[in-house]
């Protein structure tokens, strides 16, 4: 778990966005204040003109986090930072957890708007308690972290001078660092991936596991470029990756992913006729990307042609059997 670091002064920080049911959710890190705005439709016009009205109330970010939607990555929205000059900052593709902050305010406000619906209570006054409820017993609501003042609503209470931002501080680190160590108490950091590595990466949509190729690591902690079967350059988080240690695909899985420039065959004083198209497939690598076959003259390594006859095993070590079928 990567804590995110917890600004210095309200309003001059990380913004978290994220499109939902047809509402743009925009929250300050520092203050955890919640800002809702309906939209009629979800074209990046739209949430551009909502995002200068919000500018114009609360002051221009240092910097907005956001998925990678297509109204965050538009031509539109790119100007837009340019202009008000903030940085957009995205996180890694098909994974939520990323922004996991900005996914838990959505999930508490789509389930506040759908209470309301039911109850058919006025959904202002019920996001007006939500900015105006403490965060805890020693941190103020996020209206009086955000304003510095404390909001009057409709339930009764007493409005009292704001705390030293400073010791506010201190307490959302120390809140945050309980966090971070219970949540690692049950994770462990998987290893880093090296450049050109042989690796799995995870199909989205399929939940598959295809070959790929690391290109080099992303901007983004635990990011990576990896480039697929296809040639396609992609960004992923490095829990859609698994490296490839079976040593039977290996050449076939690097040999797909080297462009037919750099292929070439290798000189050898094997007859080309005499070798399978596995042997042709790892021949054919460029010498920087050659892969050394074992040599049957040492006792303690295996031919290619033993590998591939010897019965196939789990990671456990259980021999995987074909399954038997009827042949009717």
């Amino acid at each position: 778990m990567i804590p995110s670091e917890i600004p210095s002064r309200p309003w001059q920080t990380d913004l978290f966005y994220v499109q939902q049911a047809w509402f743009l959710v925009v929250v300050d890190y520092y203050s955890k204040f919640p800002f809702v705005k309906k939209l009629h439709n979800l074209t990046a016009r739209a949430v551009v003109n909502e995002m200068k009205m919000l500018f114009a109330e609360n002051g221009i970010p240092r910097s907005l986090q956001c998925d990678n939607g297509t109204q965050f990555t538009s031509g539109e929205f790119q100007q837009l930072a340019s202009q008000f000059g903030f940085e957009i900052v995205t996180s890694s593709p098909h994974y939520p957890r990323g922004h996991g902050f900005v996914e838990r305010q959505v999930q508490t406000i789509k389930k506040t708007i759908l209470k309301c619906r039911e109850t058919k209570e006025d959904i202002d006054l019920a996001l007006l308690a939500l900015r105006t409820t403490p965060l805890s017993s020693n941190i103020p609501s996020p209206a009086e972290l955000l304003n510095g003042r404390m909001f009057k609503s409709t339930l009764p209470g007493k409005i009292q001078p704001s705390k030293n931002q400073e010791e506010v501080r201190n307490w959302l680190k120390v809140r945050q660092e309980n966090q971070s160590y219970y949540y690692n108490r049950h994770t462990k950091e998987l290893p880093k991936l090296h450049r050109d590595q042989a690796i799995y990466a995870q199909d989205p949509v399929r939940k598959t596991w295809n070959p790929a190729r690391v290109v080099k690591e992303g901007d983004s902690p635990r990011s990576y470029i990896v480039e697929t079967g296809t040639g396609t350059h992609l960004r992923r988080n490095r829990i859609h990756l698994r490296p490839n240690n079976a040593p039977n695909n290996l050449a076939n899985n690097l040999s797909s992913l080297v462009p037919q420039g750099r292929m070439m065959s290798q000189s050898s004083g094997v007859n080309s006729q005499e070798l399978t198209p596995a042997d042709n497939s790892a021949n054919n690598l460029s010498n920087s990307d050659q892969i050394t076959r074992p040599s049957s003259a040492n006792p303690q390594c295996s031919t290619l042609a033993e590998t591939e006859n010897s019965p196939r095993k789990s990671r456990s070590g259980r021999v995987i059997r074909a399954p038997e079928r009827l042949n009717l």
